[in-house]
């Protein structure tokens, strides 16, 4: 199933925290005041974790970086 969520704040482990369904949602490689689309990968009774499928609107924190490595 994708949703799609804000990013609110990061929690202690660096992951992304939106809520959906009333529940708590975790989002590696995300940043607050992000948008994204997420594919939802596990679901339990308290939580959810999720996978960015696309994201819609960048953090301001967020680096785009070329490396030539």
């Amino acid at each position: 199933m994708k949703v799609i969520v804000d990013i609110e704040k990061l929690d202690n482990f660096g992951r992304g925290i939106a809520y959906f369904n009333n529940k708590i949602c975790f989002i590696k490689n995300s940043y607050p005041k992000e948008k994204v689309e997420i594919k939802i990968t596990k679901e339990r009774k308290n939580y959810i974790e999720g996978k960015i499928v696309q994201i819609i609107n960048k953090s301001p924190d967020r680096l785009d970086i070329d490396s030539p490595f």
